[in-house]
């Protein structure tokens, strides 16, 4: 076979590949299709969230109270509650009894309003009640 006859073919395969869509330089070197697809990779898995460690503290306790003046269903922590539906307290807090420093906050997972609480309170103004969760911060 000729060079022109060659060239002739390389450039009707080049023009025929063209109008279907296939690549062409696959046809032109003499591959037998298209060159090979790379394998997708799995998605990188994403790092895990990090929470900060909670300072562990003890010597703290803090009761808290469905009813103002320390009466109605109780709840007494010694360790800092992320959620008080945890430990079984669904009711508004109305009032408390405070040993040691305690932040109390009226989101889960210490967040929204906070307020630190350092003595008792017969009734509860600053947060009305919605307390959902509590850190002892210290004495």
């Amino acid at each position: 076979m000729s060079t022109w006859t060659r060239g002739a073919i390389a450039v009707i395969a080049i023009l025929s590949t063209a109008a279907i869509g296939l690549p062409a330089l696959a046809q032109t070197q003499g591959g037998n299709g298209p060159p090979p697809r790379p394998t997708p990779q799995p998605p990188r898995p994403r790092p895990p969230l990090r929470r900060p460690i909670p300072r562990i503290i003890h010597g703290g306790r803090l009761t808290l109270y469905a009813r103002p003046h320390y009466r109605g269903q109780e709840v007494t922590l010694t360790r800092s509650t992320s959620n008080l539906r945890f430990v079984g307290f669904r009711d508004p807090v109305m009032s408390l009894r405070v040993h040691g420093r305690w932040r109390v906050c009226e989101h889960t997972d210490y967040r929204g309003r906070c307020s630190t609480m350092r003595h008792d309170q017969s009734t509860i103004f600053g947060l009305t009640g919605h307390i959902s969760s509590a850190r002892f911060e210290g004495r």
